[in-house]
């Protein structure tokens, strides 16, 4: 039939760790407030530990929330390969999709600024 069941907002309010038991799930998807801080420790060992999660029950892994090229780095080195967010791309009809309008990755980091140096003598 081609219907998928994902739990949305895994690891917060009633998507448990129960539901991967109890119902034939294709992925879990998780929760933005988890990857809105990558550089974190805690965020970023409970964001891994998801993943693995999905990865050793052979389920793909979705992260929700995607809204910076650090985000998105972050993710893809812990092996999350579907991401959303609006970093990606903002809700468009289906229409636009299907011409073309997602791009693979639209955020573009700003050029760094070129600092002053100062010279010390000694």
């Amino acid at each position: 039939m081609g219907i998928c069941f994902v739990p949305d907002d895994f690891g917060t309010g009633y998507a448990s760790i129960a539901y991967l038991r109890k119902l034939a799930v294709q992925a879990i998807k998780i929760d933005g407030s988890f990857v809105a801080a990558p550089d974190q420790p805690g965020e970023r060992v409970l964001v891994d530990s998801l993943i693995g999660l999905a990865r050793n029950l052979d389920l793909e892994c979705v992260a929700e929330g995607v809204e910076t090229y650090a985000q998105q780095q972050s993710l893809l080195a812990s092996g999350c390969r579907l991401l959303q967010g609006f970093g990606i791309a903002r809700p468009m009809p289906a229409a636009a999709l299907a011409r073309g309008a997602l791009s693979p990755w639209r955020y573009q980091p700003k050029p760094a600024r070129r600092r002053k140096t100062f010279s010390t003598i000694w």
